[in-house]
């Protein structure tokens, strides 16, 4: 929206919802609070882009570096350490559970 089309927008709310043409007076004060607002976000645009492009910069950056990084060999593979670990506790948890049986069995 230009800010022509904003200003004539906002000048034909003020003369409909002006107390003094038989508006309310709380629509026409939060109009007001709109139109003020718009026109600070208007006066500092430029500062409000700079911020945001700055940001996505960063982190447009940060995806970058993290994209580019050196693989490192730690001299094993994690995921398949992962998957050992988990099969060594699944067999204890199987071995205690055969036991536990045997135990159950014994005392019958």
């Amino acid at each position: 929206m230009e800010e022509g089309e904003a200003r004539e927008i906002f000048a034909k709310l003020s003369k409909r919802l002006h107390p003094d043409k038989g508006g309310d007076k709380k629509d026409f004060a939060e109009m007001k609070c709109e139109y003020d607002d718009y026109n600070a976000i208007r006066r500092h645009f430029d500062e409000i882009q700079n911020i945001i492009d700055y940001n996505v910069r960063i982190r447009l950056e940060n995806a970058k570096a993290q994209a580019t990084a050196p693989q490192v060999n730690i001299g094993f593979n994690p995921l398949e350490m992962l998957n050992n670990i988990n099969n060594i506790v699944t067999n204890i948890s199987q071995g205690s559970e055969k036991i536990n049986n045997i135990i159950d069995k014994i005392n019958i």
